[in-house]
């Protein structure tokens, strides 16, 4: 399991890093097919640690609660920096003006932001769902056992059989 949300940040920050930090943007950006797919590429490489750090779908093992968050602040940084940096150095063999770099830095800046609260918001409420879950099946089954023999203790000792040397 481990390898493969690994994998789903692999592909979503380091595609994010070969296009703003190679010619791949550059290479693509008259090439409407291969741009498009790129786009394609980077939006399911998103979906996909999304869904992996977020864990909605129903896994045998999750990670904890700490590791997700850990990897979500990882992804954060890791996404943060190409951001960051954008304004100061554009991608190579673009020609983008400094105001069209400004901004479009501080698009995926703080946007990236806002994801990765949703993520953080997302498996926290995951989280308590949940427990609240299992807290839920833990007194069903409870019931369902004093049901079926009674309130703890109240079989006493007239239950006995005389095997158990008891009186009958």
């Amino acid at each position: 399991m481990t390898g493969r949300r690994t994998l789903a940040a692999v592909l979503d920050i380091g595609g994010l890093w070969l296009v703003y930090r190679t010619e791949l943007f550059a290479a693509t950006a008259h090439r409407p097919p291969a741009h498009g797919a790129v786009q394609v590429h980077m939006a399911a490489a998103g979906l996909l640690f999304t869904l992996a750090v977020c864990g909605l779908d129903p896994v045998r093992r999750r990670w904890s609660l700490a590791l997700r968050g850990a990897t979500v602040l990882a992804a954060g940084t890791a996404h943060a920096v190409p951001a960051r940096t954008l304004s100061s150095r554009p991608p190579p063999g673009t020609g983008f003006t400094p105001a069209d770099l400004h901004h479009g830095a501080q698009w995926m800046y703080y946007g990236g932001d806002l994801v990765e609260a949703g993520l953080a918001v997302v498996t926290g409420v995951c989280r308590y769902a949940g427990a609240g879950r299992a807290r839920a099946r833990r007194r069903r089954r409870v019931g369902r056992t004093e049901r079926l023999t009674g309130p703890a203790g109240a079989l006493g000792d007239h239950h006995r059989t005389p095997a158990a040397g008891g009186e009958s």
